[in-house]
Protein backbone atom coordinates (compact mmCIF):
# COMPACT_ATOMS: atom_id res chain seq x y z
CA UNK A 1 0.00 0.00 0.00
CA UNK A 2 2.89 2.34 0.78
CA UNK A 3 6.29 2.05 -0.93
CA UNK A 4 8.31 3.20 2.12
CA UNK A 5 7.80 1.95 5.67
CA UNK A 6 8.47 4.56 8.37
CA UNK A 7 8.56 4.37 12.15
CA UNK A 8 10.49 2.23 14.58
CA UNK A 9 9.38 -1.36 14.07
CA UNK A 10 10.79 -2.45 17.45
CA UNK A 11 8.27 -0.33 19.35
CA UNK A 12 5.12 -1.08 17.34
CA UNK A 13 4.57 -4.83 18.02
CA UNK A 14 4.96 -4.36 21.79
CA UNK A 15 2.54 -1.43 21.88
CA UNK A 16 0.03 -3.41 19.78
CA UNK A 17 0.30 -6.37 22.15
CA UNK A 18 -0.24 -4.24 25.26
CA UNK A 19 -3.06 -2.15 23.73
CA UNK A 20 -5.06 -5.17 22.54
CA UNK A 21 -4.74 -7.12 25.79
CA UNK A 22 -5.36 -4.07 27.95
CA UNK A 23 -8.58 -3.43 26.01
CA UNK A 24 -9.59 -7.05 26.62
CA UNK A 25 -9.04 -6.64 30.38
CA UNK A 26 -10.86 -3.28 30.42
CA UNK A 27 -13.93 -4.88 28.80
CA UNK A 28 -13.87 -8.02 30.96
CA UNK A 29 -13.60 -6.09 34.22
CA UNK A 30 -15.33 -2.83 33.26
CA UNK A 31 -12.26 -0.77 34.26
CA UNK A 32 -11.46 2.92 33.85
CA UNK A 33 -7.89 2.92 32.50
CA UNK A 34 -5.60 5.47 30.88
CA UNK A 35 -2.99 3.92 28.57
CA UNK A 36 0.25 5.94 28.62
CA UNK A 37 2.33 5.44 25.47
CA UNK A 38 5.81 6.88 25.54
CA UNK A 39 8.23 5.09 23.19
CA UNK A 40 9.49 7.25 20.35
CA UNK A 41 7.76 6.77 17.03
CA UNK A 42 5.06 4.56 18.57
CA UNK A 43 2.46 6.48 16.61
CA UNK A 44 1.85 3.71 14.07
CA UNK A 45 0.64 1.39 16.82
CA UNK A 46 -1.69 3.93 18.40
CA UNK A 47 -3.10 5.12 15.07
CA UNK A 48 -3.62 1.53 13.86
CA UNK A 49 -5.36 0.44 17.05
CA UNK A 50 -7.65 3.46 17.16
CA UNK A 51 -8.57 2.83 13.51
CA UNK A 52 -9.27 -0.86 14.20
CA UNK A 53 -11.52 -0.07 17.18
CA UNK A 54 -13.38 2.66 15.24
CA UNK A 55 -12.27 5.67 17.29
CA UNK A 56 -10.13 7.09 14.48
CA UNK A 57 -13.03 7.08 12.01
CA UNK A 58 -15.32 8.74 14.56
CA UNK A 59 -12.93 11.70 14.76
CA UNK A 60 -11.83 11.62 11.12
CA UNK A 61 -14.90 10.41 9.16
CA UNK A 62 -13.07 10.84 5.84
CA UNK A 63 -10.88 7.91 6.95
CA UNK A 64 -13.64 5.31 7.03
CA UNK A 65 -13.61 1.74 8.26
CA UNK A 66 -13.14 0.29 4.78
CA UNK A 67 -10.36 -0.74 2.44
CA UNK A 68 -10.43 2.76 0.94
CA UNK A 69 -10.26 4.34 4.41
CA UNK A 70 -7.32 2.13 5.34
CA UNK A 71 -5.52 3.10 2.13
CA UNK A 72 -6.08 6.82 2.89
CA UNK A 73 -4.79 6.31 6.44
CA UNK A 74 -1.62 4.58 5.21
CA UNK A 75 -0.93 7.20 2.57
CA UNK A 76 -1.17 10.13 4.98
CA UNK A 77 1.10 8.52 7.59
CA UNK A 78 4.40 10.36 8.12
CA UNK A 79 3.64 12.60 5.15
CA UNK A 80 3.59 16.43 5.18
CA UNK A 81 0.18 17.53 6.41
CA UNK A 82 -0.66 13.97 7.41
CA UNK A 83 -0.21 11.89 10.54
CA UNK A 84 3.11 12.16 12.44
CA UNK A 85 5.17 9.04 13.23
CA UNK A 86 4.93 9.74 16.97
CA UNK A 87 1.92 10.06 19.25
CA UNK A 88 0.62 13.59 18.69
CA UNK A 89 -2.49 15.66 19.40
CA UNK A 90 -3.97 14.27 16.17
CA UNK A 91 -3.93 10.75 17.66
CA UNK A 92 -7.31 9.89 19.21
CA UNK A 93 -7.01 9.72 23.00
CA UNK A 94 -3.62 11.44 23.11
CA UNK A 95 -2.96 13.68 26.11
CA UNK A 96 0.61 14.66 25.26
CA UNK A 97 2.83 15.55 22.32
CA UNK A 98 6.04 13.69 21.80
CA UNK A 99 7.68 10.37 21.47
CA UNK A 100 9.67 10.12 24.68
CA UNK A 101 8.82 8.00 27.70
CA UNK A 102 9.84 10.79 30.09
CA UNK A 103 7.23 13.18 28.73
CA UNK A 104 4.58 10.48 28.92
CA UNK A 105 5.41 9.61 32.53
CA UNK A 106 4.86 13.22 33.60
CA UNK A 107 1.22 12.81 32.50
CA UNK A 108 0.90 9.45 34.25
CA UNK A 109 0.96 10.98 37.73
Amino acid sequence: VKPRLLGHWGTTPGLNFIYVHLNRIIRERNLDVLFICGPGHGGPAMVANTWLEGTYSEIYPEIGESEDGLRKLFRQFSFPGGVPSHVAPETPGSIHEGGELGYALVHAF
